[in-house]
């Protein structure tokens, strides 16, 4: 998304730690932001949802991959530049026949 970023982050072990890990992403992009004249990048704070026993890590990514897709910005989300994976090859990947729902949208 052009003003915002979506992570699916995945922990691999016991040491792992989200909040310094984004504290770091978020450093180091200002650091390059600033380079290129850029200021004021992030906001204060994040919006975190931890998932579930019950959520699909691979319906929550491609949730995130639709993200231009629903914002009007690509018809297919391989066609927007800044989505990606470090976990498999996602362009090539099928989407899973169930879409994954996000707690804020569900209806109860």
């Amino acid at each position: 998304m052009p003003n915002h970023v979506h992570l699916e982050l995945v922990g691999l072990s016991e040491k792992s730690d989200a909040i310094a890990l984004l504290h770091d992403f978020k450093g180091n992009a200002t650091s390059q932001a600033r380079t290129l004249g850029l200021r004021n990048l992030w906001e204060k704070g994040f919006y975190d949802h931890i998932m579930r026993d019950d959520d699909d890590e691979n319906a929550v990514a491609w949730y995130i991959f639709n993200n231009p897709v629903r914002k009007g910005l690509v018809q297919d989300p391989r066609d927007w530049p800044y989505s990606g994976s470090w976990m498999f090859d996602w362009k090539k990947a099928v989407a899973p026949i169930e879409q994954y729902n996000p707690p804020w949208k569900r209806v109860s």
